[in-house]
């Protein structure tokens, strides 16, 4: 098309400052460029030889080839000129150009050629883009500033408002705009606005004035406003202002006033004296207190008197008063009167303009009260440091206030497990920090923050101090509610000679049950060699008594009596005996010795018994592993003596830190003085020594079925005393 042109055309093509060029639009859709001309060479850093033939797509970066595509597209697609503003980089930069694309169409109206022009305008959209945001930010600030903000033009009329005249007036901007605003103002006002109005002269003159406008519930709210008048640029005035609401400070201002009325009304009435003082000391008013106080000595009216002079003698009263005119900073104190000897003053004095203001009291009572709390304290501070045990006494956020000498001792030695607990330090907190690390400060934060929460009223806890010897330590929290305030009483007390009589118990006690051991394996022993044998020939004899006296009346009832009770005798005696002398755990484990005694035990007893065993009990310690099969016997021994059941259940479950055992049955539960023990021998007793031989704890009670034996070993046995106990 190019070389189509006529001269004046051509020049126009070559001269123009504008970015022209053409494209043509093949049968195909496609798009080649058919010229550039030297303005869009300049503009965009495109030649014209790298374009003309050639596809955007060959030509361009992809990104501003898919733009004019897409735009190109749409000229064809709708048929008809297309303007619009793009942003391309090129080799020239990005810039903004706001481009027009005018269809060509050949003979048959088929469009073969895009004719476009092209002008940069990246300064105008710059420009426009700052221009907006400058409005927007305008209109941000306009529409969040406290202030209602308005413009009026020379009549009086607005011309803006923003958003908070709505909000203050509840009448929407549009309908307050012109002469709609004088409906909000209070009408006693109105005139006077107008005057205001009509009396502002030239431009840039500022003026300001108060009424009361109506708010959104109907009161009249206090306003200040605050305008300028500035020229319109067509011969005339508008104005630019502000309405503050000061409604508050209107009323704070009466409010105020009847304060200070109030104020002086309460000065007058109060125990307290106070005065006031110009800067040269003198007097120049006072409550009927300080009067009293003041103008008794001397004689005549307080109020007018030359303070300093008329009091002039050294004293710390003086001296202080003196102080304040002088610096004009506030002091504080308590002294000795010199007006009534042995009584005291407590002072507080403030700076005021133009001189100062002091209000006194007579503490003589208070002080005395307060040197026998002193007295009091100390007392119990002594008291306390007296005791062996290691004291502290902590409020109810768990920081301690007071501690007597042994518990300072105690912390200094033992740290790591208080924290370093002296006056001032939060108990909670350190036992917070140790907890990860230490189970003694799990257990202690878990006991103080139920005590804390008033779960708990008390509670101890046994640790272990590893010094050389190792000490055992028994610590007990107390709670103490006084009116509403909650204090906490901790003590640390040395149990180690009690740990070892534990220790010492303990042993005695498994002494005791290794000889009961053995005994049972004797009298086992002996009722099955000699009892069993003689029940065997009692048997023998009455079959032969009823061969000898079988014919006889009477006879064969009296011997199938006799034969049932020698067969319940026998039976008794192999349960009897197989509790007495159980299958040999040693060699083989506990989980099979359960299973053969109780497969036995319910074979003899007729008692059917399910059994659940949890793998891994036979690498438990060989003390848990005994105390608890003898655990098992005496409960089924129990339940086949006591409880006319016919079913039991028996659970042993090990999980991570403990081994739980459960027995119950459906019978009617443990009769009423069970607990001095069944015929067996140690009964229930017997079963809580072997369990807290352990370490464990036994609990015997009623189960969904009937009675309940619950026994829990911890997997390490017990080092000694019970580690926690709730009262």
């Amino acid at each position: 098309m190019v070389e189509e042109l006529t001269p004046v055309h051509e020049s126009y093509w070559t001269l123009v400052p504008e970015a022209l060029f053409t494209v043509r639009v093949t049968p195909a859709g496609e798009f080649l460029f058919g010229g550039i001309n030297p303005a869009h060479e300049r503009l965009t850093g495109l030649r014209a030889t790298d374009l003309i033939g050639r596809r955007p797509e060959d030509c361009l970066p992809p990104a501003a080839a898919a733009a004019v595509s897409e735009r190109y597209r749409a000229c064809v697609g709708g048929g008809e000129a297309l303007r619009y503003e793009e942003t391309l980089t090129l080799p020239t930069g990005e810039r903004t150009w706001e481009t027009t694309l005018v269809p060509i169409r050949d003979s048959r109206g088929e469009i073969v050629l895009l004719l476009g022009s092209g002008r940069e305008i990246t300064e105008h959209v710059r420009t426009r883009e700052a221009l907006a945001e400058r409005e927007a930010r305008l209109s941000a600030m306009a529409e969040t500033v406290p202030d209602v903000l308005f413009s009026a033009d020379g009549r009086g009329r607005l011309t803006y408002l923003n958003g908070r005249f709505a909000e203050r007036t509840g009448i929407p901007v549009e309908a307050a705009l012109g002469d709609g605003w004088i409906g909000v103002v209070h009408p006693d006002d109105l005139e006077a606005v107008r005057e205001v109005w009509r009396a502002v002269r030239g431009p840039l003159a500022p003026f300001e004035y108060e009424c009361r406008l109506r708010d959104t519930g109907g009161r009249w709210r206090w306003h200040l406003v605050r305008a300028r008048a500035m020229p319109d640029g067509q011969g005339g005035m508008q104005w630019f202002g502000a309405a503050t609401d000061i409604d508050h400070v209107k009323r704070s201002a009466e409010e105020l006033a009847r304060l200070n009325g109030q104020l002086e009304s309460l000065l007058a009435g109060i125990s307290d004296g106070y005065f006031t003082l110009d800067h040269n000391g003198r007097v120049t008013s006072a409550n009927p207190r300080a009067e009293r106080w003041f103008a008794d000595p001397i004689g005549r009216d307080f109020i007018g008197i030359p303070f300093l002079e008329r009091f002039g003698q050294s004293s710390e009263l003086i001296d202080a008063v003196a102080r304040v005119l002088d610096t004009e900073r506030p002091e504080h104190g308590e002294v000795a009167s010199t007006l009534y000897p042995g009584r005291w003053m407590e002072l507080h004095l403030y700076p005021l303009a133009g001189g100062a203001s002091v209000f006194f009291r007579d503490i003589t009572e208070a002080r005395l009260r307060r040197r026998e709390l002193e007295e009091t304290k100390w007392l119990l501070q002594r008291s306390l440091d007296s005791l062996s045990a290691h004291v502290a006494i902590l409020d109810e956020a768990g920081v301690v206030i007071a501690v007597n000498r042994a518990w300072r001792r105690f912390a200094e030695r033992n740290t790591d497990r208080v924290g370093g607990a002296g006056v001032g330090v939060s108990y909670v907190e350190a036992c917070r920090a140790a907890a990860p690390t230490s189970t003694d400060a799990a257990r202690v934060l878990a006991g103080l923050e139920a005590m804390q929460a008033g779960q708990r009223s008390s509670f101890y806890h046994t640790y272990r101090v590893e010094t050389a010897p190792p000490r055992w330590f028994q610590l007990r929290v107390s709670r103490f509610d006084h009116d509403g305030a909650v204090r906490f009483v901790v003590a640390h007390e040395d149990v180690t000679e009690v740990h070892q009589a534990h220790l010492a118990v303990n042993h005695l006690t498994r002494q005791l049950l290794a000889i009961q051991e053995d005994e049972r394996r004797k009298i086992a022993a002996e009722l099955h060699d000699s009892t069993g044998q003689h029940l065997v020939a009692l048997s023998l004899g009455v079959a032969r008594l009823a061969e000898i006296a079988g014919h006889l009346d009477g006879v064969d009832p009296i011997i199938a009596d006799v034969r049932a009770s020698l067969e319940e005798a026998q039976k008794e005696l192999r349960v009897f005996s197989y509790l007495l002398h159980p299958p040999h755990l040693g060699a083989d484990g506990l989980g099979y010795t359960l299973r053969r005694f109780v497969e036995g035990f319910s074979r003899r007893s007729d008692l059917k018994i399910s059994l659940n065993v949890s793998s891994g009990v036979d690498g438990l310690d060989y003390l848990i592993q005994r105390n608890l099969l003898r655990v098992v016997q005496e409960s089924l021994s129990n339940v086949h003596r006591h409880a006319r059941a016919t079913r039991a259940w028996l659970t042993l479950e090990l999980k991570s830190d403990r081994l739980l055992l459960t027995v119950e049955d459906d019978g009617d539960g443990f009769p009423r003085g069970l607990e001095g023990g069944p015929d067996l021998g140690v009964g229930i007793p017997g079963m809580t020594a072997r369990v807290a031989e352990c370490g464990g704890a036994l609990h015997i009670g009623k189960g969904r079925r009937g009675a309940l034996v619950r026994a829990v070993f911890p997997i390490q046995p017990a080092r000694g005393l019970a580690e926690d106990v709730t009262e």
